[in-house]
């Protein structure tokens, strides 16, 4: 008995360190979250990668895939995703292939019991919830967290509403502006896809006015696109009253 114990220790010991290492890989991903405030909300972009060539199965124990917590500059809970939610007690898997990103969004208007929380620094503390990978316990680190800055509200422009009709993006809102017209520009963080462009509307401020405009649906960027309305001072032509959107 003595004698197995030993050739089993020193099968090990002589195992190639690339083998130990493989058995760990085969749960190793990538958990992150990634974080685009507006005016009237914030949207959190969950991504997990698999870094590996080969695919990999996660296993959820409910249909629940993440929970975050938002938090104030003291670390005070201000929100919560989950509370209140009821999720399918049912295992659930998801297929992520070698090299393959999953992402989920998810988004928040940036009010507690239908009040809107103050302008400052806040944090959000993401968690993926999966129970483990390849029917293996997950070793890799699924909290990410970030940070954002929640702004005043904007007296330019608002309740603004995002409508996709075939392969149009319709923009319609309200807007009250000094001299009777803004301007729109599309930019996915790395190129412009639609230049800075003039918008009339009806009445200028201290009017609310009703506009509405459309574009042709880009879909040749991958990257999360956003929308920037807002308004150029007359005697500087500085930027000001900057309303962002994400477009999903």
């Amino acid at each position: 008995m003595r004698k197995m114990i030993v050739k089993i220790v020193m099968i090990f010991l002589l195992l190639p360190s690339h083998t130990i290492a493989n058995v760990k890989e085969d749960t190793t991903m990538i958990w992150d979250v990634r974080v685009t405030p507006t005016v009237e909300g914030v949207t959190f972009e969950f991504v997990l990668y698999n870094p590996s060539d080969k695919g990999k199965t996660v296993q959820f124990q409910t249909s629940q895939f993440y929970d975050y917590v938002i938090k104030d500059a003291k670390g005070n809970k201000v929100y919560q995703f989950s509370d209140g939610k009821a999720f399918l007690q049912a295992i659930q898997f998801v297929r992520v292939e070698g090299n393959e990103t999953k992402k989920w969004k998810s988004s928040w208007d940036l009010k507690v019991k239908g009040t809107r929380i103050e302008t400052g620094i806040y944090s959000i503390e993401a968690k993926l919830m999966a129970h483990s990978v390849n029917e293996k316990p997950i070793e890799f680190n699924n909290v990410a967290t970030e940070t954002f800055t929640v702004e005043e509200e904007n007296n330019a422009f608002r309740n603004i509403e995002v409508i996709k009709e075939k392969e149009l993006v319709v923009i319609k809102g309200e807007a009250k502006v000094r001299t009777g017209s803004f301007y729109y520009a599309l930019e996915d963080g790395h190129h412009y896809l639609i230049d800075e462009t003039l918008q009339k509307v009806d009445k200028g401020a201290p009017n609310w006015s009703e506009f509405k405009f459309s574009f042709p649906l880009n879909t040749k960027s991958d990257a999360s696109q956003v929308l920037t309305l807002y308004e150029r001072d007359k005697n500087e032509g500085e930027i000001i009253n900057s309303y962002s959107i994400v477009l999903d």
